[in-house]
């Protein structure tokens, strides 16, 4: 449940962050409309935030995910190896190699 609240918490600060930075893109589109370079400039750099921001957001998300993988394979595994144990300890007591 811990884990599926920090998606939704990255997932919503992402979007919250995209949604700022086009807002700030379009008031520097509104307060800059008669001088070009400044309006070329801005909507450059505003592609490049907002591609980063994109990016960074699926990255992040990717490896939340990634990482709730590796860590219920490695509960599977673990459950698997202290079974396994398990079944060792009580065949090795009846075995008739071990000298008990």
């Amino acid at each position: 449940m811990r884990r599926r609240r920090t998606t939704i918490f990255f997932l919503i600060l992402g979007i919250c962050l995209l949604a700022i930075t086009v807002a700030l893109n379009v008031s520097w589109i509104l307060l800059n409309v008669r001088e070009v370079a400044l309006l070329i400039i801005g909507i450059v750099l505003f592609a490049l935030i907002l591609t980063g921001l994109t990016l960074n957001t699926i990255f992040l998300l990717r490896e939340i995910q990634r990482n709730e993988q590796h860590d219920a394979f490695l509960n599977a595994v673990t459950h698997e190896l202290k079974n396994a144990d398990r079944v060792n300890k009580t065949l090795s007591r009846y075995s008739p190699y071990t000298g008990s």
